[in-house]
């Protein structure tokens, strides 16, 4: 009779786990906006940026943009590409970063930008495990979606000279959503 005990034990137990303990590797998780650099003269030729450093706001180290580069201080830097992808904040309906190209430059060619996402936020629940991804969208509710501003300390003015919203969604990484043109 014990036996029979330990064993509808043990079944229950082995049943009452459900495959939403544990969240999938490959599991979608919230997308990244992806922004591609083109050429403000020709707007068809993408351009790829050179010691790119993007800083969010409050923050002192910018963001991953190259992981695993040698040395570990490259991986804050973009460098010869033309696509980046940039994490907004899921708690607030505004990211602003500094874009700083040049960032290592010591003959003074730094450029900043100051750059503002403004959009909203819609959350889906993928499962127990993984728990909830954020979609965002750019849309008629937001004013003003996306802005450039130079820095104090950019005497020459803009270095991004203008952009393009491709998409209004942001679901995936996988299309452009901006396009930046410089």
């Amino acid at each position: 009779m014990k036996k029979i005990f330990f064993l509808i034990i043990f079944v229950s137990f082995a049943f009452a786990c459900e495959s939403d303990d544990i969240c999938d590797s490959g599991t979608p998780t919230t997308p990244k906006v992806v922004i591609q650099f083109f050429n403000h003269d020709n707007q068809a030729l993408t351009k790829n940026v050179t010691n790119l450093k993007i800083i969010a706001t409050g923050m002192t180290e910018g963001i991953i943009l190259t992981p695993g580069a040698v040395p570990a201080a490259n991986q804050f830097l973009l460098n010869n590409a033309s696509i980046v992808k940039i994490p907004l904040k899921i708690d607030a309906e505004t990211t602003t970063y500094r874009f700083i190209l040049n960032a290592n430059a010591t003959n003074g060619s730094i450029s900043t930008d100051i750059v503002q996402f403004n959009y909203q936020r819609t959350n889906e629940f993928v499962s127990r495990a993984c728990g909830y991804r954020t979609f965002f969208s750019f849309n008629s509710s937001v004013a003003v979606p996306f802005t450039i501003n130079a820095s104090a300390n950019t005497t020459a003015g803009n270095w991004i000279k203008d952009f393009q919203i491709i998409n209004t969604i942001i679901n995936d990484e996988t299309t452009t959503h901006i396009k930046i043109f410089i």
